[in-house]
């Protein structure tokens, strides 16, 4: 409940969740806002939530940061009462809500950020997106130079792949590229770009990365990191 309106909390039947005007719902489990509310980023007023489902988290997030502008981005078009919602709570000025918008769209994404934020820097950046490796990536190549450097960027349920039942033959992801592959790339940047990474935070839900600078390219990265000889982060029923 959050000023008077009830929250659902859900991460399954996506396809038939909806934000209602009697009820915001959000497609996290509840326990995932109060690692939220432990980062130790601070001070936190510009925050770019991509994947926003039906618009909920970023109400949440918008009362946990109190002093944080937060900007949400879509492929979904979402019921059009989360706005009103936003608009009762009184966060016209700090929610603001970018539907039929790819992750990986560059020119889009670069004109929203630089509509709402100008030329500041991200605080944080959470992506609950694609969960696969090519849009991630690319969305990462186009939002972490906007971040600010002890700023952090948080991927959502990256280790999918490795999650028990998610190796069925008729899971959904089943034929996509690791979104983990991407994590182990980043640690090994945190090597080959020494100090461009401060730390990388791993738990099962969610890999933080705080920034110390700029990287190169994930194309460049990836060449330089040579992850071809690496062994371990395929699907276990593509494992040899």
């Amino acid at each position: 409940m959050l000023k008077g309106v009830p929250f659902k909390y859900a991460n399954s039947n996506y396809e038939t969740l909806r934000t209602t005007p009697e009820e915001v719902v959000i497609l996290k489990p509840q326990g995932l806002f109060q690692q939220y509310q432990k980062l130790s980023v601070s001070p936190v007023r510009r925050i770019l939530e991509v994947g926003v489902f039906e618009g909920g988290s970023a109400l949440l997030f918008a009362d946990m940061f109190p002093d944080a502008k937060i900007v949400g981005i879509d492929t979904r078009m979402g019921d059009p009462s989360i706005h009103q919602h936003i608009a009762n709570m009184g966060y016209g000025d700090r929610v603001k809500l970018y539907s039929g918008v790819s992750q990986d769209d560059k020119s889009r994404v670069e004109q929203i950020l630089e509509a709402e934020f100008g030329n500041q820097p991200l605080d944080l950046v959470i992506d609950d997106a694609s969960h696969t490796y090519d849009f991630t990536t690319r969305c990462f190549d186009i939002v972490f130079p906007r971040l600010r450097v002890g700023g952090q960027y948080i991927i959502e349920d990256w280790g999918w792949t490795n999650w028990p039942g998610f190796q069925a033959p008729d899971f959904f992801f089943n034929d996509r590229q690791p979104l983990s592959t991407m994590i182990l790339e980043l640690v090994m940047a945190t090597a080959s770009h020494y100090g461009s990474i401060q730390e990388i935070t791993i738990n099962f839900a969610t890999a933080k990365l705080t920034k110390g600078g700029d990287l190169p390219p994930f194309a460049e990265m990836v060449n330089i990191n040579a992850p071809d000889r690496w062994i371990g982060f395929q699907p276990r029923d593509q494992a040899g």
